[in-house]
This record gives C-alpha cells, sequence and structure tokens, in this order.
C-alpha cells in the first residue's frame, strides 16, 4: 500500500469513529449524567486497548489511528495546534482554552510518544540521559524516522497550525521538536521550570541549557528567567525567540481569586500535604544537602501521618505524582509507623489544585504548587531556606498565610490554632512577580506570539 493510499484509509476510519461518536453522543444527550460518563471512560479504555494492542502488532498505521482518536479535542478557533499534554502543563492549557477567543488546543498526553519508542524502536532507550541520547546517532535517526511518520499523519488529519509543548529536555520529544523545525512547523515550547525566585533562575538555566533548545520559540514565566536564557550558554537563544507570557494557570487564578471571598472557617477541614521523593529536589542543588532532605521528607510525612491520629475528625491527603515509585516511596516510608488511619488518604489521582481549592492548609516544599496555595488565600506550611537545604524556599521571609516548619509540633499547633480570618483579601502582587509575570488576562501574550509566528 503506497503512502497516499495509507493516509487515505486512515482519514476514511477517523470519519467513520468520528461520525459514529457525534451520533451515540447525540443519543446519550436524551440519558442521565452517570449514563454519559460511563460511556465517555468506556470509550477511553475501549481506544487504550486498541492502541496498545496495535503496539504489540507493530502495524503503524493502526496505532495512529488509535492515537489520533485519544486526542482530547476542543472546538476548532481561528489557529488550532495540538498540545503534548503533562500533569500541571493540561492545567494551563485547559485555562488556555477557556480563555483565548481566537486559539483552540487539542490535548495529546506526551506520554504516549515513550510507548511509541519502547515497542517500535527499544525499551532501552528511554533509559538513557538526555545527554547519552543525544549522542546516540544511530537510535535517534530510527525514531525521527518513526516520529516523523506519526506527525505527519496527525497534522495531516487535524490540520494543525502548531505544537506545544511543556520543557524541551524531554527524549521522548527531541525528534517531534526536529521534525517540526525541519518542516517549517512552529513548534512551541512553554518552559514549566522557570516559577522560581530570581537567585535561581541562572543555576537552573545552566542545567537546562547543557541540551540545545529545538523549536520555533521558548515561553517563559518572567523576565527574570527569560534574561538568564538569553545570557546562557546556548547562543541560539536570543530575545527573539525567547517570549515572556506569564503562566495561565496562575494568572487566571489571580483573577477568579479577586472575585471570590474567603471562606470564614474556624475550624481545618482538611490538610493537605504535596508529597515528594528526596532526588526530585536535588536535581539542581548540592549532593551535600542530600542527607538533609532525606531525613526533611520524612519528617513531614511522619507530621501528616501523627496529626491524622490526633484528629480523626480532619481530612488528610497525601498528594503523591502519578508514576509509580512515587507512592510506592510514601507507603513504605509510613509502613513501619503502624496502621495508616482512616482519615488519611495517599494518592496520585487527580490535580493537585483541586486538592489545594478543597484543603485548608497545605503543607509542602519547594514547589510551585504552594504558589497556586498562596494565591488561592490558603494557610501553608513549608520549610525555611538555609545552608543545610542549599536552596531559599519561594517563600523565604514572612508573609500573610505563610508558616515555616521548626519542629515536630508545628503542624500540629497550626491545626489547633488555625483562624481563616486572619487571611488577606488579597494576596500580595509583588510576591507573585518574583515568580511570574502577573498579567490582566492569562492568554493575551501567548496568541500575540502565535500571531507573530503564523504570519512569516
Amino acid at each position: 500500500m503506497n503512502k497516499s493510499l495509507k493516509s487515505n484509509f486512515i482519514i476514511y476510519l477517523y470519519n467513520v469513529f468520528i461520525l459514529f461518536k457525534i451520533i451515540s453522543m447525540k443519543i446519550l444527550k436524551h440519558v442521565n449524567k452517570q449514563i454519559r460518563l460511563k460511556f465517555f471512560y468506556g470509550y477511553k479504555f475501549f481506544l487504550m486497548k486498541f492502541f496498545f494492542l496495535s503496539l504489540k502488532f507493530k502495524v503503524l498505521i493502526i496505532t495512529v489511528f488509535f492515537l489520533n482518536l485519544l486526542i482530547d479535542r476542543k472546538e476548532r478557533k481561528n489557529i488550532h495546534g495540538l498540545a503534548l499534554g503533562r500533569s500541571i502543563f493540561n492545567e494551563d492549557i485547559k485555562v488556555l482554552n477557556k480563555t483565548s477567543d481566537i486559539v483552540s488546543y487539542d490535548n495529546l498526553s506526551g506520554s504516549f510518544f515513550n510507548y511509541l519508542i519502547t515497542e517500535y524502536i527499544s525499551k532501552d532507550i528511554l533509559k538513557k540521559s538526555i545527554i547519552q541520547y543525544q549522542l546516540d546517532n544511530k537510535n535517534r535517526k530510527k525514531i525521527y524516522k518513526l516520529i516523523s511518520k506519526v506527525i505527519y499523519r496527525l497534522l495531516k488529519l487535524n490540520k494543525y497550525d502548531f505544537i506545544i509543548n511543556c520543557n524541551y529536555d524531554y527524549l521522548r520529544h527531541q525528534e517531534i521538536a526536529q521534525y517540526c523545525v525541519d518542516n517549517s512547523i512552529p513548534y512551541l515550547v512553554f518552559y514549566k521550570e522557570g516559577i522560581n525566585s530570581k537567585k535561581y533562575h541562572k543555576n537552573i538555566v545552566d542545567n537546562q541549557t547543557k541540551i540545545k533548545f529545538i523549536g520555533t520559540k521558548l515561553l517563559v514565566p518572567s523576565k527574570g528567567i527569560k534574561s538568564a536564557f538569553v545570557n546562557s550558554a546556548d547562543k541560539d537563544l536570543n530575545n527573539n525567540n525567547v517570549a515572556v507570557v506569564g503562566v495561565p494557570r496562575l494568572n487566571n487564578l489571580v483573577i477568579e481569586n479577586e472575585e471570590k471571598l474567603i471562606r470564614k472557617n474556624t475550624k481545618v477541614k482538611q490538610v493537605l500535604l504535596l508529597s515528594f521523593t528526596p532526588e526530585e529536589k536535588l536535581t539542581y542543588h548540592d549532593k551535600i544537602s542530600e542527607n538533609y532532605i532525606h531525613e526533611l521528607a520524612k519528617n513531614m510525612h511522619i507530621d501528616i501521618f501523627n496529626c491524622a491520629k490526633k484528629y480523626p475528625d480532619i481530612n488528610f491527603i497525601i498528594k503523591t505524582k502519578v508514576p509509580n515509585h512515587y507512592q510506592e516511596y510514601v507507603e513504605d516510608l509510613l509502613s513501619n509507623s503502624g496502621e495508616i488511619p482512616s482519615n488519611l488518604i495517599i494518592t496520585s489521582k487527580g490535580s493537585s489544585i483541586r486538592y489545594v481549592f478543597d484543603s485548608d492548609i497545605v503543607y509542602g516544599f519547594y514547589t510551585t504548587v504552594l504558589l497556586e496555595a498562596y494565591i488561592a488565600n490558603k494557610i501553608i506550611l513549608t520549610i525555611k531556606g538555609n545552608d543545610k537545604i542549599g536552596i531559599e524556599e519561594f517563600f523565604s521571609k514572612d508573609h500573610s498565610g505563610v508558616n515555616f516548619r521548626f519542629d515536630d509540633s508545628s503542624l500540629y499547633n497550626l491545626i489547633y490554632s488555625y483562624n481563616s480570618n486572619k487571611l488577606q483579601s488579597k494576596r500580595s502582587i509583588d510576591v507573585m512577580n518574583e515568580f511570574f509575570e502577573v498579567l490582566d488576562s492569562p492568554n493575551f501574550l501567548i496568541d500575540k506570539e502565535l500571531f507573530k509566528i503564523l504570519r512569516k
């Protein structure tokens, strides 16, 4: 079967499935929400099963067919692109779809490309570091050939104007970026790791630019991180291809909270711990910090466990990242502490920000979600930076609603003395500007950058 015939065949199959979906949805409008949800998740489950089955048989045209059906589609606007979704980046995409009148973003989980690479090329490739991968010309050529076919078909089927990704050091996306550059397809990267204190922009960028940027434009949250990239070792980055756009989900949160009244709870109903493993906090920092951070991680999880036992009428949530090893780390850590109380839930499911909204106290360390909790007027418990950690936290000084852990009793005392009435009605814009550009419109600057690119 030649290339043209294959493409026409996959388009035909795709149209048949879309027609089936439209007819099904029209019928389901007349049944209750519960049945509609069951159908939706059943439909996704069905597609996932067939996608993985096609990987086993290595029939690429069928794999692309099901991959295309797994795209989360939005109503098409004047400019239409594909986002390669991942965890918190999905929240930014949701906000952009909601707030932009002219740009729409379909969303396809970037992790699907991991499965493509491991099944069609080799299971060992993703074990390599990004530096090792860049030197592996033989496998890079194989992956480029595979990815070229997949992206070509997705673009042809959906007529996307651009592709947007988060970060540019994911191994699985190197050849997507290269294919787009080679074929003059706008490829934007939203740098989600740049939400950090100005003091550490250089360290973070020095680590990031060990890998060369491949793409049309790098979108960053603040002027400080832009300056660090423009003055970095990667001489291909300049004022023309690095743009400040803020952080859509955070800007949207600022706007929403200006219109909301603070809940006047007199007691705590839910406490959230933003769980972490020590290794993920040592990426950019001196290894001298390692023992201290291992102990810190242990103590923070034990704090939640002990308070859950002391306060049986309060819900405690330990929210981990999605990969299994994060939840396994917590379960192993607490395994010697006795039976887990019924009011303590350890979960990797759901969005962290949704748990933040439902919680009264948010406990965490060196994560951007704490900034979201700050904007959402939550009481925060965190760690004050010091020489042992080798970093300063997001909140290195006292701000309204921000508290620091000093010993094992800090969380207990915070719950005991909790009073949400002490919170300001609006958090400091100056604090927010330390980390990201606070904008009146979450989508404005990204829309503007897309116009510039597509006009060329």
